[in-house]
């Protein structure tokens, strides 16, 4: 059904990019838009259908689905401001489908208007470019750190103008050398094969370098979604890291260009948060990134104050007057499921990280040891020092040698009775090192045998910045890294424990259940409070 175009003007400047639009922009743009109701269970587009339009929605919930064996697959709720349909954009079949989850409304512009709007304006055909950019990476990509109702707004490779940097002085110096080669090998009167293998070699090690870096640009990303920040970077079997701010953390956004970057059109936007900064750098279109970020980072304040005041009223309702409380339930979202990414497979380094028991829970609280290759390299020189003492021993008694027997065997006890002593020792260092997620806390513990006790605890509830290291090809190869959790002014660290990426997961989300409890606490403890003085209200009436 059409609604009349003077009802919904109202909703327009809170969607993005409409909201960001200058008034030429909007004229070009709003004459070609429709708006429609649709109702609950309907499904607007299935994948494989020719894609016909673009959406924007007004009110409501949209699920976004790919096509599965038996059932379709969730991959996206969208709520209200957010926009689907973007295949439109990329001039192809559905590869999505959607599905309304409540009644909704949405603004819709077909192809045709798009190629006309994009002609017009250049800016808004920027803002679709990242659309449908963000749109194909979330398709063709797993992300193990994203929830299943966490949505992806932007999610960005590095502006391909640092890819071409690196691959032209990459490809001239691998076809010049062929070809230099390629010259002698014809040229020469002896040794045509040599050079000929040569060239061949040049050319090889070209292309094998020009994959490399491909691969290293294909995986650095930057994502911004519903509930954080993030920067992704991964250098195959040298470096990965990944670095996160939640949304509600960042204070404010700026940008930063410079004559070539806004020559090229690229450039760096930093969130700023209450003690350090996240610099997201070799953008494209920064302008757009900037002024996206900034849109959400208002959006989800005044979202979390909506959602505030509609649980308080709910609340009071129930509380006050139960017998008018609504029984219908809102629409609920993807279920969230805990975060089990890390030594819970079949995989044989998750096997090893149970036998070692690098992670385990008690009473609430998650604690993580250092990887086992830690305890490997502890334990080298005490095993190396057992073993020399058993080789001794052996060669005396296979008389090797003719020392005095009882000498030796005697030396020998004291130095196994030494070595053992070193032995449990450097165990007990490693085992007593832990690292601790409870409900409210993050605690580093390094305790000596025999020794002091370095204990750093920090809130949870005032994390900043999450980041995550694997440096070097042991590293990468055996999974461990370090973990760095930026907390007001002070930053701790998880050191080389087993599958950072899924600890960084599992900070995440304790942040999150942790900001989600003491907002239902504080509400609860408002309706209390509401209650009481109801009832204080109560008792003077009755005393009149």
């Amino acid at each position: 059904m059409v609604e009349p175009r003077s009802s919904i003007l109202q909703f327009i400047q809170q969607i993005y990019p409409f909201s960001d639009l200058d008034d030429k922009n909007l004229d070009l743009l709003l004459p070609h838009l429709e708006h429609y109701r649709i109702p609950a269970g309907k499904i607007i587009y299935s994948p494989g259908e020719e894609s016909e339009a673009f959406y924007f929605i007004l009110s409501g919930k949209v699920e976004i689905f790919l096509p599965g064996r038996s059932s379709p697959k969730p991959l996206q709720i969208l709520d209200s401001s957010d926009h689907f349909g973007e295949d439109v954009l990329l001039r192809r079949r559905r590869h999505t489908g959607a599905v309304t989850k409540t009644p909704v409304l949405v603004l819709m512009i077909t192809r045709q208007n798009i190629k006309n709007v994009c002609i017009e304006s250049s800016m808004i055909k920027r803002i679709f470019h990242l659309f449908a950019d963000t749109y194909q990476n979330y398709c063709k990509n797993q992300f193990p750190w994203r929830q299943p109702s966490e949505t992806f707004y932007l999610l960005l490779r590095h502006h391909s103008y640092f890819l071409w940097i690196r691959l032209i002085p990459i490809i001239l110096v691998a076809l010049g050398s062929f070809a230099g080669l390629l010259f002698l090998a014809f040229t020469s009167i002896h040794g045509f094969a040599v050079w000929i293998s040569f060239s061949i070699l040049a050319l090889g090690l070209g292309i094998l370098f020009s994959m490399w870096q491909i691969l290293a640009w294909s995986n650095q990303y930057f994502a911004l979604t519903k509930d954080r920040v993030l920067i992704q970077k991964l250098l195959v079997g040298v470096f990965e890291s990944r670095q996160e701010t939640p949304m509600n953390a960042i204070l404010s956004v700026g940008l930063n260009t410079s004559f070539l970057g806004r020559t090229v059109g690229f450039g760096s936007v930093v969130a700023r948060a209450y003690t350090g900064n996240l610099a997201i750098n070799k953008l494209p279109d920064p302008d757009i990134v900037y002024s996206f970020l900034e849109y959400r980072r208002k959006r989800i304040l005044a979202d979390q104050r909506r959602s505030e005041k509609e649980s308080m009223q709910a609340m009071l309702e129930n509380r006050l007057y139960p017998e008018h409380a609504s029984n219908s339930r809102p629409f609920q979202p993807l279920p969230e499921k805990p975060s089990q990414t890390n030594y819970y497979s079949d995989s044989f380094s998750d096997l090893i990280a149970r036998l070692f028991n690098l992670r385990q829970e008690k009473d609430g609280a998650i604690i993580y040891r250092t990887h086992w290759w830690i305890l490997f390299k502890k334990l080298f020189f005490p095993n190396l020092f057992l073993l020399l003492v058993v080789v001794i021993v052996l060669s005396r008694y296979a008389v090797l040698f003719t020392a005095n027997a009882t000498v030796v065997y005697g030396l020998a006890l004291v130095a196994a009775v030494v070595g053992w002593g070193w032995w449990f020792y450097q165990y007990t260092d490693w085992h007593n090192d832990v690292y601790i997620i409870t409900v409210d806390q993050l605690v580093d513990v390094n305790r000596r045998p025999l020794g002091s006790e370095d204990k750093k605890s920090a809130p949870i509830k005032n994390i900043q910045t999450v980041e995550y290291q694997r440096n070097g090809i042991i590293g990468m190869a055996l999974n461990f890294g370090t973990v760095k959790i930026q907390i007001g002014n002070e930053e701790l660290t998880f050191d080389d424990v087993y599958n950072p990426s899924a600890i960084q997961i599992e900070i995440f989300n304790r942040f999150r259940e942790f900001n989600e409890h003491s907002h239902k606490i504080e509400q609860k403890r408002m309706t209390d409070w509401f209650s009481t003085y109801d009832g204080i209200r109560h008792d003077e009436e009755s005393e009149n």
